[in-house]
């Protein structure tokens, strides 16, 4: 080329110049765009994280809204609303680039959602209530996806999740400071008075302290050791946590909470067993529950014989009876159950709602498609096995200790206890490497993985739309209903605090009339 050429040339790269070189304005508009959307992600993980502890904080707090009449039934009401919030997000939220499974398992999760989607509707179609049936299916699934939202958000506030765990270990002071009250109470005056605020049923209560128990002796955030804070400030910590322990476990022994007891035990136990690193952990924990038992044989002799419940009771609290009905509930539906919430109103009549074990629960209610979802649960299981070493002890003990608890209680059928259980689960699986990523993978490994991502996420999306629909066609009016309460004969809680009914009605008080 000659040198007017080259002249010519190096003139027109220098004219083009501006054109190719980036405006440093419009780099720093899409940079503030950017962190505009990060920090809007963040305030959402923030609003629809504390809707647990909000719930947590009403019912041990006793606090009405005066919303309906019964604190159970506004607790429901408040969960319905919560999960509806966190299954938007779940359907509105984009396509992941990580994930904590492989492929292929996204791809059988997939075939093995549609599967059970397809048997519920068959249970529904065929269940003598397909209301009550359809509201049933419709809760899990809404607390399902509410796992997965909870675990995603975590993920991107991963600062939050121990914040809120310090939180929800302390919430429940404001009913159990109650306790040596009336202990003292009962001590100097014999007279029993009522500590258990707005729990109508002490199990209710039981249940929603286990997981908030083993957060306690986590230790997570603020409640940790303090290593910028004097000896002192760490020692006196140390000693409050451990009064909140004993006083936490005495509830369960006044209580006579045998089940509760035994799953925390069990809970320990399973500590020692598969994490020796955090032996050393164990020492609050166990020298808390041996103070509190010789604490509780001394309070027996004080106290009047009718202020606690004796843990030494051997039988099985009707637990065999119902766990009898429900395997003959599902001998006579094996295939898809009598359908979801159908346990109280089928024969034999027993006063309890629920069966005390959530698998006979599922199975009984709805046949393979129960066992199905517990199967399809077993990948986020044996991934949080897989990685135990590096995962929160305590916590990982918590949703152990919940999983053998709702063999024989309601923890996963009374709305406090379902979400705090349930969290601890999404915090688990939030802290589980992304092993499965599309950014760090071939062409063609993207391409697949991506394609397996999709169809797992559309089926859940189906289903997830499917379940906020049928929650706000069944229940909708009663989220409106005012100064409401449901009513039935028996008063045995299962979805409301009068389990046989379907609906909130208002109550209508005759006018006093002044003779």
């Amino acid at each position: 080329m000659s040198s007017s050429g080259l002249h010519y040339t190096s003139a027109r790269i220098r004219t083009m110049l501006p054109i190719l070189r980036p405006n440093k304005n419009v780099c720093a508009t899409s940079k503030l765009r950017g962190e505009t959307a990060k920090s809007e992600d963040k305030g959402l993980s923030v609003l629809l994280l504390w809707g647990t502890p909000l719930l947590a904080f009403l019912a041990f707090s006793g606090l009405s809204s005066s919303w309906v009449q019964v604190p159970y039934d506004e607790w429901r009401l408040t969960q319905v609303v919560i999960l509806l919030l966190l299954s938007g997000f779940a359907l509105f939220s984009t396509l992941p680039k990580k994930s904590i499974l492989t492929p292929q398992t996204h791809r059988l999760l997939s075939i093995g959602i549609l599967m059970t989607f397809a048997l519920i509707i068959m249970t529904v179609s065929q269940a003598q209530y397909p209301e009550r049936a359809l509201a049933d299916a419709a809760l899990y699934t809404l607390l399902l996806a509410g796992i997965w939202a909870q675990a995603m958000l975590m993920k991107r506030a991963p600062a939050l999740a121990p914040q809120i765990a310090a939180t929800l270990a302390l919430l429940p002071l404001l009913t159990v400071i109650f306790l040596p009250i009336s202990i003292i109470t009962a001590v100097f005056t014999h007279l029993e008075s009522v500590w258990h605020q707005s729990f109508s049923n002490i199990r209710m209560l039981d249940d929603a302290l286990l997981p908030c128990l083993f957060l306690l002796w986590q230790r997570p955030a603020w409640l940790a050791y303090q290593p910028t804070k004097t000896h002192f400030f760490n020692v006196a910590l140390t000693f409050a946590l451990s009064a909140i322990s004993i006083l936490y476990l005495i509830a369960f022994w006044m209580d006579g909470a045998r089940a509760g007891l035994l799953t925390i035990i069990m809970g320990l136990g399973l500590i020692g067993l598969l994490r020796r690193d955090q032996w050393s952990s164990l020492r609050l924990p166990l020298f808390t529950l041996v103070a509190s038992g010789l604490i509780y044989a001394l309070l027996v002799r004080l106290l009047p014989a009718d202020f606690a419940v004796s843990v030494m009771r051997t039988d099985s609290s009707q637990r065999t009876l119902l766990w009898q009905k429900a395997l003959d509930l599902w001998q006579a539906h094996p295939v898809l159950g009598a359908g979801g919430d159908h346990f109280a109103l089928a024969k034999p009549w027993l006063l309890n709602a629920h069966p005390h074990n959530l698998l006979l629960q599922w199975i009984s209610e709805w046949g393979f498609a129960g066992l199905l979802t517990l199967v399809l649960f077993l990948p986020i299981m044996l991934n949080i096995l897989r990685h135990r070493q590096t995962l929160p002890a305590f916590a990982l003990a918590a949703v152990a200790a919940v999983c053998i608890d709702a063999m024989v209680s309601g923890v996963l059928v009374y709305p406090l206890s379902q979400m705090l259980g349930l969290w601890s689960v999404a915090w688990l699986i939030s802290l589980l490497p992304n092993t499965h990523q599309t950014s760090t993978a071939s062409n063609s490994d993207k391409k697949s993985i991506a394609s397996h991502f999709q169809i797992w996420q559309r089926s859940f999306k189906i289903v997830t739309a499917w379940a906020i629909v049928a929650m706000l066609v069944i229940h909708g009016h009663d989220l409106v209903c005012i100064h409401c309460i449901s009513v039935d004969n028996e008063n045995a809680p299962r979805f409301w605090q009068f389990g046989r009914a379907l609906h909130l009605e208002k109550q209508h008080i005759a006018p006093v009339i002044d003779p």
